[in-house]
């Protein structure tokens, strides 16, 4: 009998030493587990940013600022998914896009000018993004968008952000869209 209760001792010594060896990795925070693999966020944690409704970031990137953009937000700047639309011109544009996480997703759109004078998607470019990404464009009229950005939440909330420039001051013209959107850019 006391053969028995020390051989289901062990197997229980052994049964909870074995179970504690084999349990689910804890997420890091900032990264992600995909297919039991930890994935390595490429961009810094960004949750003082994003603030009650807001659920995108949008920075302007300049020659001047983009060692400083790339060190302020991202862990990984080289990695990050790149989308060129520049087509060879001297004159560019180029913005970083962070999106809250992944209950957000969004999609690239030429725009138009309609006669009414209000700017709306015209052509599909890139569709469901939930990754950070670099975007670069030819800048013809920095005022006048060529882009735009149609955001989407899980919510159902829908917004669309035409990427262009304040006449006023130079900066990012996220107006009206403030509430959803918050301009990352370094203005140095």
């Amino acid at each position: 009998m006391k053969r028995i209760i020390s051989i289901i001792a062990v197997l229980l010594v052994l049964t909870l030493a074995l179970t504690g060896c084999f349990e689910k990795p804890t997420k890091p925070s900032g990264d992600n587990i995909e297919n039991g693999e930890v994935v390595i966020s490429k961009v810094k944690d960004m949750s003082a940013y994003f603030t009650d409704k807001v659920c995108l970031g949008i920075a302007s990137i300049t020659t001047e600022n983009e060692t400083a953009t790339a060190n302020k937000y991202c862990t990984d700047y080289e990695h990050i998914t790149r989308l060129n639309l520049n087509n060879g011109t001297e004159y560019i544009d180029k913005f970083l896009i962070i999106p809250k996480d992944n209950t957000i997703s969004y999609d690239i759109y030429s725009v138009k000018l309609t006669d009414e004078g209000n700017i709306e998607p015209e052509f599909e470019i890139d569709l469901d993004n939930k990754e950070p990404m670099i975007l670069t464009c030819d800048d013809y009229e920095s005022t006048m968008p060529q882009y735009g950005i149609k955001i989407y939440s899980n919510g159902g909330y829908k917004d669309f952000i035409p990427l262009s420039f304040s006449g006023y001051d130079g900066s990012l013209n996220i107006f009206s869209h403030e509430a959803n959107v918050v301009d990352l850019t370094i203005y140095e």
